[in-house]
């Protein structure tokens, strides 16, 4: 399946299940407990929703180049070193509260 194919995949399943895809980390989480910008949290809502970079950029119409920065700065803020250790540690924060 094509990258095109796998994120109209998702959209569908997302919708079918009647789910809003960027509900994996809620909106009370943000930005208070993780320290992260507005912007930081929609990028790791994302990316918790395993899109990619570009998909990511388009979505926010933005460049890759800024999705990438933003996640540098978020895995400096968090203290990790990918995007599994980024959504992991912002579940643990969610679960600690």
């Amino acid at each position: 399946m094509t990258m095109m194919g796998n994120e109209a995949a998702a959209r569908a399943h997302d919708s079918a299940s009647g789910r809003d895809p960027n509900a994996i980390l809620p909106d009370d989480l943000w930005p208070g407990l993780t320290g992260l910008s507005p912007r930081e949290c929609e990028i790791v809502r994302l990316v918790a929703n395993d899109r990619t970079n570009k998909q990511i950029a388009k979505t926010l119409g933005i460049s890759v180049w800024t999705v990438s920065t933003h996640l540098r700065r978020v895995f400096a803020k968090l203290d990790v070193h990918s995007r599994a250790g980024m959504v992991g540690a912002v579940v643990e924060l969610m679960n600690q509260r």
